[in-house]
């Protein structure tokens, strides 16, 4: 069976492609994202998928609420330290490198490296 064709609809391929000609630093961004970007998207996607809120992580990791809350919304010039980072990660159930990298963070795959 055929996919319709859906008026306004842009395929991810044709999307990219646009994104390469016209704005070139969003096309890196995506292609190589900046670890502190990483960081943010993972700390979310993983404390959503593990049905935390943000004081739920904060509470569980021992880093402040704020901090938390700085770190997910990639708020200029904030640079956690290595220990914050690390604190978050156990609290996630992983690694740092899992948290930073732009493969995304699972937990489980992250332990038994």
């Amino acid at each position: 069976m055929k996919n319709p064709k859906i008026h306004g609809a842009v395929a991810w391929e044709d999307n990219l492609k646009e994104l390469k000609r016209d704005r070139p630093e969003v096309y890196k961004a995506l292609k190589d994202p900046e670890p502190l970007v990483c960081l943010a998207w993972n700390m979310m996607e993983t404390r959503n998928k593990l049905g935390l809120t943000q004081k739920g992580l904060a509470d569980r990791s021992g880093v402040s609420l704020r901090t938390i809350s700085y770190m997910e919304r990639f708020e200029a010039g904030y640079n956690p330290s290595v220990d914050v980072i690390r604190k978050i990660a156990k609290a996630l159930g992983g690694l740092v490198r899992g948290l930073v990298s732009g493969g995304g963070f699972d937990p489980l795959i992250c332990n038994n490296r």
